[in-house]
């Protein structure tokens, strides 16, 4: 199984471009000048998310034992893996996910509990036991008005526990993930963006 890297260092993919779409994580990688924003719109809800999680951050320093925000590295097949989890204590990962209300109503988590449990590969290896992982989600668009419907979340702040996948599971994930994105970095950016 993996080892672990001991010292903060350079890695070759991050645990959230290996969840990410495969032609974005190449295609921003290959044309890094391409992402600057045109329009400070189009950063907003990235701009909200990243003050969510400093305040979080911030909060979380004072309590003893807690980890947050912290850069932990894997190798896996000869690949360096880094994974920076928001927050670990007790044996309990808890991210911080700033997103739509949609994404509660639809209720596909597929994506943060892929991106969980890699953690959870990664915090293991380091010696670090997970028992539980939940994310906060914080729900921007919420309206006190929309509550009263079932379907609709009834508060602007949502805790979700993700399942915990298998050793092999997350493992296998990562190695066919990592795999992928290999193979795509040998392709040209019209067979990436039409699936060639």
């Amino acid at each position: 199984f993996p080892v672990t890297i001991p010292i903060e260092e350079d890695y070759d993919f991050s645990v959230s471009r290996i969840v990410a779409p495969i032609q974005q994580t190449i295609l921003l990688a290959r044309y890094p000048d391409k992402k600057k924003v045109k329009d400070v719109s189009d950063i907003f809800w990235s701009f909200m998310g990243h003050l969510a999680h400093n305040l979080i951050e911030e909060q979380n320093r004072e309590i003893n034992g807690v980890r947050c925000e912290e850069r932990l590295y894997l190798e896996v097949e000869g690949v360096k893996v880094s994974g920076k989890f928001d927050r670990y204590f007790n044996g309990n990962i808890k991210d911080y996910k700033t997103t739509k209300c949609y994404k509660i109503q639809k209720g596909d988590y597929s994506d943060w509990a892929a991106q969980q449990n890699c953690y959870k590969l990664i915090l293991e290896a380091n010696g670090l036991p997970v028992n539980s992982i939940t994310i906060t989600a914080i729900l921007f668009n919420w309206e006190k008005s929309k509550s009263y419907d079932k379907k609709y979340p009834e508060s602007q702040i949502v805790e979700i526990p993700i399942k915990i996948w298998e050793k092999e599971k997350a493992y296998q994930y990562l190695t066919s993930r990592i795999k992928a994105l290999q193979r795509a970095t040998t392709l040209s950016a019209e067979d990436i963006v039409t699936g060639k």
